[in-house]
């Protein structure tokens, strides 16, 4: 059980960052992932992050 919910944790983490920006100046800056993309960790945030991307992608091919 333990492994499942560091499974959700990182892949809603990835989830979250999709929505969030960083403003620099007068620049907009999505985040990055935080994680090495070899580690379970990267591949389970970008799988969220990933996820998110196209839930929304979708969403606007749709119309709504």
């Amino acid at each position: 059980m333990a492994k499942n919910s560091a499974v959700e944790r990182f892949y809603y983490e990835g989830r979250r960052s999709f929505y969030k920006v960083e403003r620099r100046n007068k620049h907009f800056h999505i985040l990055a992932n935080p994680y090495s993309t070899n580690s379970f960790r990267g591949k389970e945030w970008q799988r969220g992050y990933d996820s998110c991307y196209f839930e929304n992608l979708q969403r606007l091919q749709n119309g709504k």
